[in-house]
């Protein structure tokens, strides 16, 4: 570890910054090489049979599609990251 003294508080702080943004880009969820896409199937499969059937879809399907898709690609922890971001 190298020492601080003489170190400005200025210079301290950027390299704070640097190391914290260092940790958000490598915290980034990557996309998965696998995939198991059924769940997406399952739920897309749900959302046409609901329109057949009723004519309309219940309003809260497409957000769940939406998390499906997120979590197919980028695993179950996705939305941790998500949150953390824009919270």
């Amino acid at each position: 570890m190298k020492e601080i003294d003489g170190i400005s508080t200025e210079d301290l702080q950027k390299e704070l910054d640097n190391r914290k943004e260092k940790e958000k880009l490598e915290a980034k969820p990557k996309l998965l090489t696998e995939y198991n896409i059924k769940p997406l199937q399952e739920i897309c499969q749900k959302y046409i049979d609901e329109l057949a059937a009723e004519g309309y879809v219940y309003s809260d399907l497409d957000h769940y599609i939406y998390e499906t898709a997120m979590e197919v690609c980028f695993g179950q922890d996705v939305f941790k990251y998500i949150n953390s971001i824009s919270n």
